[in-house]
């Protein structure tokens, strides 16, 4: 079973001080990776199909996504 990896971190907002709980990620997937499993889910779609359209799909599912 995998842990959660966290810190504490001071809450500025708050008087007296207080913390709040910041995760961690350990292992990231990479677009490749993503699209890898998308594909294997998916068998309609290829892996290249995905990465053609994989920005478009960030853009709406996720608003504070950057592109790279």
């Amino acid at each position: 079973m995998a842990t959660i990896q966290w810190r504490p971190e001071i809450n500025a907002l708050t008087v007296p001080q207080s913390y709040w709980i910041r995760f961690m990620p350990r292992n990231t997937a990479g677009r490749k990776d993503i699209a890898a499993d998308i594909a294997r889910t998916h068998p309609n779609f290829n892996e290249a199909d995905i990465l053609t359209t994989f920005p478009a799909n960030l853009h709406r599912n996720c608003p504070n996504y950057q592109e790279p």
